[in-house]
């Protein structure tokens, strides 16, 4: 299966959405349901909590986009790095 092909990461704004809004479904149910606390301040607290995780998820993507545009242009290399002299060998030695 060939490689997806390289991109730009998303913006930091994505990333910061996506964990508060994670983070407000993984503790909406035990804070605002179970204890009562209100809900602007589960709103509040995950939104906090998202931009506290962002700059991680922001670099592991950075990371991982790196290493999908290596693997792409790994795959799609001809091998014609060095000149060959038109004999088949790097330098164009014969053997």
């Amino acid at each position: 299966m060939d490689p997806l092909p390289p991109r730009d990461p998303r913006p930091f704004v994505v990333h910061w959405a996506v964990a508060t809004a994670v983070a407000f479904l993984a503790t909406v149910i035990l804070l605002w349901f179970i204890l009562g606390v209100p809900l602007t301040i589960v709103i509040i607290g995950s939104a906090l909590l998202g931009l506290a995780v962002a700059p991680y998820t922001s670099g592991n993507e950075g990371r991982a986009l790196a290493r999908r545009k290596h693997e792409y242009e790994a795959s799609h290399h001809d091998g014609l790095d060095e000149p060959t002299g038109g004999r088949g060998r790097p330098g164009g030695g014969v053997s």
